[in-house]
């Protein structure tokens, strides 16, 4: 890997790509399997003949792509039938990862990735297969090169002992969280994540439904469904089934915990701070503490009540949605001090300005108008059945009052402080320099109870934002903002 050398990706990225290929038309190959099944030798034949083609391409995009390590920045070449060229300025880059996928993980293979402000959507430059050896070599080399930091001409030579290893002679790593194995298990038992419960189980139906249509005879599963339906058929079955579909979605949840998070660690090497974690998929975050926009402190209703929370820090990426783990189970107590050793330009500090008492029916409304909907919804379809809605109305209600008591703003020297609530609480903290833009508006009613909204706006394209604050207070902070940005 020598300065302005092109460089190949491993061979075995013909694999991953044809792997990938398939995985993607897997319900066309589904088809295939059970149409084969009357003419095989016609669906052998179109089967072998397309793997050939997706093989052939493959074996031309591993071929077609290159890339190069120059002394400012690094070219990758690629495309099969348009040649694309991205060009990466060392000093623009953010962040690197690198990510094991359960099937490179397998062949001791690793993809790395660069974001850089200004992306759309996906990481900037992508190396999908390289040695977990060369990964761990490049990424150390650009985070170091994106710090100004020079590299010896003979630790990048490809095949050499003394190349540009993290754990060469005089590189230390300091470790900075290390989540035991117990302190894991509690973090997933005190967590629910509904989306990803909700896409794991609609995919899971929408496959197994699939293919009972396939291979279940019709009468039979006509019959399997007439059973269900009938079994479910009063209130105390409808109560346990929804009881039990709870109680999956937790341990289905924590499960999902565990395998996300296994092996946490963060630790400071090169000047960045490296994030480590995953059981099947293996990722290595390495990210600047100078890049950090701004952190975020994430506390559920019951770990709220334990005393722990999760910290996630927001950097500029390509991918605006995107947040880094720095922390998925930590004692409140102990987060001053973890942010002194990670991010020291960012410090704890108080709301100063909550939502005044005139503005709690602004957190409910929305709550009682999504249960009045639901409840007409239910009624037209199932009658009286729609009276269960209204067992809703408690936990609305206090997540609401919630809302609106946690909801505020609070101003320290250099940092903006955002906290709101729909379901977790969120404490946003954010130092002034990354606020590109500071929004005030309100509505009509809200004008009429001298009420504003705020946003602030950062560069990587967050907003974090607060409803229904006294409009002093809002105008309190809009001074503060002026005043910080004409000294700035």
């Amino acid at each position: 890997m020598n300065r302005g050398q092109e460089n190949r990706l491993h061979p075995l990225f013909i694999v991953f790509s044809l792997v990938k290929t398939l995985r993607n038309l897997w319900p066309l190959l589904l088809i295939l399997f059970f149409k084969g099944a009357q003419q095989p030798q016609r669906y052998l034949v179109i089967g072998g003949a397309a793997l050939l083609v997706f093989l052939a391409a493959d074996i031309i995009k591993w071929r077609r792509f290159r890339y190069q390590v120059e002394a400012d920045k690094l070219l990758i070449r690629q495309g099969l039938f348009f040649r694309d060229e991205k060009t990466i300025y060392y000093s623009r880059i953010h962040s690197v990862q690198v990510e094991q996928p359960l099937l490179q993980r397998l062949f001791g293979m690793a993809q790395l990735k660069i974001e850089t402000p200004g992306g759309s959507g996906e990481s900037d430059g992508v190396l999908p297969a390289l040695s977990q050896e060369r990964a761990e070599e490049l990424r150390s080399l650009l985070m170091q090169r994106s710090q100004g930091r020079e590299w010896p001409e003979d630790a990048a030579a490809e095949g050499s002992d003394a190349g540009c290893r993290p754990e060469a002679e005089g590189v230390r790593a300091l470790p900075l969280v290390r989540m035991p194995a117990g302190q894991l298990f509690v973090g997933a038992l005190s967590t629910v994540n509904p989306g990803l419960v909700l896409a794991f189980f609609a995919g899971l139906f929408s496959f197994a439904d699939d293919i009972v249509k396939r291979i279940v005879p019709k009468r039979i599963s006509d019959q399997l469904l007439h059973a269900i339906e009938s079994s479910v058929s009063g209130p105390v079955s409808l109560a346990i089934m929804g009881a039990g579909a709870l109680l999956g979605a937790w341990l289905l949840s924590s499960l999902l915990y565990i395998v996300k998070y296994y092996g946490f660690t963060a630790e400071e090497r090169d000047g960045s701070i490296v994030i480590t974690y995953g059981l099947f998929e293996k990722k290595m975050n390495a990210i600047k503490p100078e890049r950090v926009q701004a952190i975020v402190v994430k506390e559920g209703l019951l770990r709220q009540a334990l005393g722990y929370a999760e910290i996630e820090v927001r950097v500029v990426s390509s991918d605006m949605d995107a947040s880094l783990m720095l922390h998925p189970y930590v004692p409140v107590r102990d987060i001053p001090q973890l942010l002194s050793r990670c991010l020291p330009g960012f410090e704890l500090g108080s709301v100063q300005h909550g939502a005044p008492r005139r503005a709690w029916w602004y957190y409910i409304r929305y709550r009682l108008l999504f249960l009045a909907l639901a409840f007409i919804g239910v009624y037209w379809f199932l009658g009286a059945w729609a009276y269960w809605v209204l067992a809703l109305l408690p936990p609305l209600l206090l997540t609401g009052w919630l809302g609106f008591r946690d909801a505020g703003v609070g101003l320290r020297d250099r940092q903006f402080i955002v906290r709101n609530r729909i379901i977790a609480r969120k404490t946003c903290y954010v130092l002034r320099p990354q606020i590109v833009a500071l929004q005030m508006g309100r509505t009509y009613f809200q004008e009429t109870k001298r009420l504003m909204s705020l946003k602030a706006h950062l560069l990587n394209g967050n907003d974090f934002s607060v409803s229904c604050l006294d409009e002093q207070d809002v105008q309190e902070i809009w001074a503060w903002y002026q005043r910080r940005k004409r000294r700035s």
